[in-house]
């Protein structure tokens, strides 16, 4: 146990020193490039999000330098919308046509690294969870930060029927605060050695150099935007839950019935107000 332990932290401090090699790169190809902001890169994974994705992709975008998406063979429009946006890169991964949320939660905890080297900061999200700055922009604060890993405060968002793409998203919802979805979604990948994901990623054991502190970021969770749209996710994804998902019972949620589904919204938009 305690071999174990030495070995675990000497590994973290090679790794470290290693990053800085990576993180000095940055800072010399972004001097040569004339880049003083810091680079943003945003990874998601997804299935048949053709209905929310603009909504994703417009947010990200205004802000990020890259986009990169863990595709689960969506057989929608879902990969006609990202191949007509020049910053997404996408990344196709098979489950046998079944949701995992073991797969998913791997490809979280691994795919951020292809970013050290290239960009100050990353944000590992779910494809229904933008991120926002409490005050400014989130590139102002994050150029005058030390802290490595950051802890937004969490909303459950709705709206009684989907938005439309026309108007500012948040204005068209109201939410609740959710510490279910204070969840450890943007950090520097050059000082955090494993972000360390539970499944389902709300919950996460950071290891390198961690310095967190009071949040400057919202994260808003967009599932509830109309309760046609609730029930017919719920209803896809149960059919597609994987054997691993029901015998750790990790998606069970998507097993509600369609009035359990309206009374739940129904309670929840009631107490909700604007974020």
């Amino acid at each position: 146990m305690i071999i174990t332990k030495i070995i675990t932290k000497f590994r973290i401090c090679v790794t470290l020193v290693l990053l800085r090699i990576l993180k000095l790169k940055l800072i010399i190809s972004k001097i040569l490039r004339r880049i003083s902001a810091p680079i943003i890169h945003v990874y998601t994974v997804c299935w048949n999000e053709e209905k929310f994705l603009p909504f994703f992709l417009e947010h990200y975008g205004s802000f990020c330098e890259k986009i990169i998406v863990y595709d689960n063979e969506s057989t929608d429009s879902t990969l006609d919308i990202l191949s007509q946006n020049s910053k997404v890169e996408v990344r196709t991964y098979k489950t046998d046509g079944k949701f995992d949320d073991i797969t998913k939660n791997k490809i979280s905890n691994i795919c951020w690294k292809h970013s050290r080297g290239k960009a100050d900061y990353v944000i590992v999200c779910d494809l229904d969870e933008l991120l926002y700055a409490k005050t400014g922009d989130i590139k102002s604060i994050l150029k005058q930060t030390n802290k490595t890993v950051f802890h937004p405060d969490g909303y459950e968002m709705m709206s009684e029927n989907f938005p439309l793409y026309n108007k500012p998203l948040r204005e068209q919802c109201k939410g609740l605060p959710s510490k279910y979805y204070c969840k450890k979604i943007i950090f520097d990948p050059h000082c955090i050695v494993d972000i360390n994901y539970y499944p389902g990623c709300h919950e996460a054991d950071p290891r390198g150099y961690v310095k967190t502190g009071t949040s400057e970021f919202l994260l808003l969770h967009y599932k509830r935007i109309g309760v046609e749209y609730i029930v017919n996710r719920y209803r896809t994804f149960k059919e597609r839950l994987s054997k691993q998902n029901i015998e750790n019972k990790m998606g069970m949620h998507y097993f509600m019935t369609e009035q359990e589904i309206t009374d739940e919204f129904n309670r929840m938009f009631a107490a909700a107000k604007p974020v």
